[in-house]
């Protein structure tokens, strides 16, 4: 009888941690990079990165990451004005680039990019965005950033707010 109060009390205990960890367990943006408009060459890659940082026991894995604009519509790769695709630099080196300083860092092996959904996770994680922006009317009106993600196989969304790639201009 013992035995089995026991063991009830382990699954109990390990149950609640469990709970918890899913329950508190989240990601933070910290550092980031943006691009001034003046810079800005319209049809180039840029790539900025981002600090990603994961708080919870247990390391989650990552299904995708969308961002939506403030009318709500969700940037997708193929966006009329804007294109973005979602890497973790593995040697966290990136800060911001043109795609000619992307392809002489790759070449010398300084820089290694995994695909969001492909990259496992880290306590701290340097997000790279690959921004491509299309038109030269294009106005910043990225938000958010929602990230999807599993805990031992129990999946989970996370809304982030983000300020978007571009500096914004100084009304004097």
């Amino acid at each position: 009888m013992k035995k089995w109060l026991y063991a009830m009390i382990i699954v109990i205990v390990l149950a609640a941690a469990f709970t918890a960890n899913y329950l508190t367990s989240s990601f933070s943006l910290g550092d980031s990079t943006k691009l001034s408009r003046e810079a800005l060459d319209i049809g180039e890659n840029y790539y900025l990165s981002y600090g990603l940082h994961w708080e919870g026991y247990l390391r989650p894995e990552m299904i995708e990451l969308d961002m939506r604009s403030k009318d709500g519509s969700l940037i997708s790769k193929m966006h009329d004005q804007v294109e973005v695709e979602y890497f973790i630099d593995k040697k966290k080196h990136t800060g911001a680039m043109d795609e000619s300083e992307y392809q002489k860092y790759r070449s010398e092996g300084l820089i290694d990019y995994v695909l969001v959904q492909d990259a496992p996770v880290e306590e701290d994680n340097q997000l790279v965005l690959r921004v491509l922006v299309k038109n030269e009317a294009y106005i910043e009106t990225v938000d958010t950033m929602i990230l999807r993600y599993k805990i031992l196989g129990i999946p989970k969304e996370q809304i982030l707010k983000f300020d978007g790639f571009l500096e914004m201009e100084e009304d004097f």
